[in-house]
């Protein structure tokens, strides 16, 4: 019964289902045979363990070699980059500095693809370097140990070379397998103790009565043949990744060139813009860097977006106010300067106030001795011969006495002409539009200051330009203030200027006096083309524009009807009173000339 055992477990060591045929062979030949087949599996066992050291070890080597490769390449690119960005601030102006912002992006972008193809070609050419040991258990044997690695390089290759590879060690650790493993097996079960085991080791006649030399020889040779085979096919492996490895250095290679060539171009563009020397972005080298299908759809959209983002961004003026806004920020201005702001601020808001008194007087005035003009025409036309008063009213000049009734009549006749009345709505109207624009900027600072995170007050620099990213709230109320003083001032300035050109009847007078409220209106800018200093100055005109959530259009829609309405009311309550009565005055005095 034993010996029936042995004869099934050394037909599976066969592996192919002969029939045993007793040789007699010796125990010595037995032994022999053993030695053989013992040598076979340490020799394969350690020729697996090297060629798996040396697979894994070529992985990590490739995978370092990549990535370094990948590294210097993305930090070369972006130094330069950084380079270009520090170097065009310095001769790039104002019209030209967005092309070049978009040339630089677009090469940010190419310089993103780049990368992500190489660490592609990384991945896709590495594999996993978890060596047996780490996927053996306490439990399974080396064998087992192998096969489970076998399955999991067979599961994770991406390429054929690896799936080659993989299915070859697979075939033969199973006919290994049938030879060593299984044998022992079968042995631990048939014998039951280690001991056992053993002396069935030493009795070789028991294998020469089931198993014949010749064939166990035939099975030996056929091991070193695969072996041989396998062998093969590892170096052809090894010279596969080799040839992978130059061909992905002979592409890096070639990526950086392209990338040093795309600097260049950008460079040389860039050079051209700021010599004035492109008349159109078809001329650009660097054009065909973001050239893609479509690209004039894509450059019509990209354009339209950049026209909408530009549509809310609010910029810093030559003006008292914008300049009160930087006070007791952290951009190492001294003492003096930050006085010479708060004097310019304090200059123009006492400038504008008194010219406000001094209007609202005169304005006073004015109108008091025109209404008393009109009394005076009026009695002296019904004292005086009706001769004398018709000649008065045709324009006679010899009549130098009564200059002043001459005068009113005069005026008359050039305001019922049209010159005068249609000079007096125009000029309602551009002053009404002076002070919407001056209200629309009040509302775009205000929005952009409450766009700003209230965190922290911080201002930082970047390519020689400032950038407020955050406002403290403590300042966001202060800038409010600023502001809100700001409105009232117009918003006074607006009603007198109101009340001033409604009584004006002289066109010269009516130009005048737009003039004068104009420059009131903007007085601010004067002031600080004479007091703000020169650091202040240049930090305005270098401070990056703020953004706001929305575009203005509708509120600009929606104050350019308020303002209209303004308009019409203000003609209807200051204007047209004044000019009925005075009208009525000429045509009274007239009058008296028919009686």
């Amino acid at each position: 019964h034993k010996s029936q055992d042995t004869a099934a477990a050394m037909n599976k060591l066969d592996g192919r289902g002969f029939s045993p045929r007793p040789t007699g062979r010796s125990a010595s030949s037995s032994k022999r045979l053993k030695s053989a087949l013992v040598e076979v599996y340490a020799d394969f066992h350690a020729l697996r363990s090297e060629v798996f050291g040396h697979i894994v070890e070529l992985q990590a080597q490739l995978r370092t070699v990549h990535e370094h490769y990948f590294e210097k390449c993305d930090e070369f690119s972006r130094r330069k980059i950084g380079s270009l960005s520090i170097s065009t601030s310095e001769i790039v102006i104002d019209d030209t500095k967005s092309d070049v912002d978009t040339r630089l992006d677009a090469l940010e972008k190419s310089l993103d693809n780049m990368g992500a193809m190489c660490k592609r070609l990384v991945r896709s050419s590495g594999h996993s370097d978890r060596s047996v040991k780490e996927q053996g258990h306490a439990n399974v044997t080396e064998w087992s140990a192998a096969m489970w690695n076998a399955h999991f390089i067979e599961q994770s290759g991406k390429d054929e070379t690896n799936s080659l590879l993989a299915k070859t060690v697979a075939d033969l650790w199973v006919k290994v397998d049938f030879l060593f493993d299984e044998r022992q097996r079968a042995l631990r079960v048939n014998s039951g103790t280690n001991a056992k085991l053993a002396s069935l080791r030493d009795a070789g006649s028991a294998f020469a009565d089931f198993v014949p030399e010749s064939r166990c020889e035939a099975h030996v040779a056929d091991l070193f043949v695969e072996l041989n085979d396998v062998e093969g096919r590892l170096t052809s492996t090894l010279s596969a990744h080799h040839i992978i490895h130059e061909e992905m250095s002979k592409k890096i290679e070639r990526l950086d060139g392209a990338t040093r060539s795309s600097f260049d171009k950008v460079a040389e563009d860039i050079r051209a813009l700021a010599n004035g020397q492109v008349q159109d972005e078809r001329q650009l080298e660097s054009r065909e860097l973001v050239q893609v299908p479509h690209y004039g759809e894509v450059d019509r959209e990209q354009t339209r977006n950049l026209i909408s983002s530009r549509a809310c961004d609010v910029v810093l003026k030559g003006s008292t106010w914008d300049a009160v806004l930087l006070l007791g920020l952290e951009l190492d201005f001294n003492r003096v300067a930050s006085i010479g702001v708060f004097m310019a601020c304090v200059t123009s808001v006492i400038i504008q106030l008194v010219l406000c008194v001094v209007f609202v007087k005169y304005n006073r005035n004015f109108v008091t001795g025109r209404y008393a003009l009109f009394d005076a025409a009026t009695t002296w036309a019904a004292a005086e011969s009706p001769t004398t008063v018709g000649r008065l009213c045709v324009g006679d000049l010899t009549l130098g006495t009564y200059y002043r009734q001459f005068q009113l009549v005069s005026a008359y006749s050039t305001y019922t002409l049209g010159l005068s009345e249609s000079l007096s709505i125009a000029s309602l109207v551009i002053w009404l539009l002076s002070v919407m624009n001056v209200v629309l900027r009040i509302e775009d600072v205000r929005s952009a200051i409450w766009c700003l995170h209230q965190t922290n007050t911080e201002v930082v620099l970047r390519l020689h330009r400032y950038s407020l990213l955050s406002f403290s709230r403590g300042r966001v109320m202060f800038s409010t203030c600023v502001l809100i003083l700001r409105l009232i001032i117009v918003l006074l300035l607006a009603v007198l200027g109101l009340d001033i050109l409604s009584i004006s009847i002289d066109p010269w007078d009516i130009m005048l006096k737009v003039v004068v409220l104009n420059f009131t209106l903007h007085f601010d800018e004067e002031s600080y083309l004479a007091f703000v200093p020169a650091q202040y100055k240049i930090v305005v005109s270098q401070t990056n524009p703020l953004k706001v959530r929305s575009k203005r259009g509708p509120q600009q829609t929606v104050l350019l009807i308020f303002f209209g309405l303004c308009a019409v009311v203000s003609f209807s309550l200051f204007n047209s009173p004044r000019i009925e009565r005075f009208k009525g005055s000429v045509k009274e005095m007239c009058s008296y000339a028919s009686m």
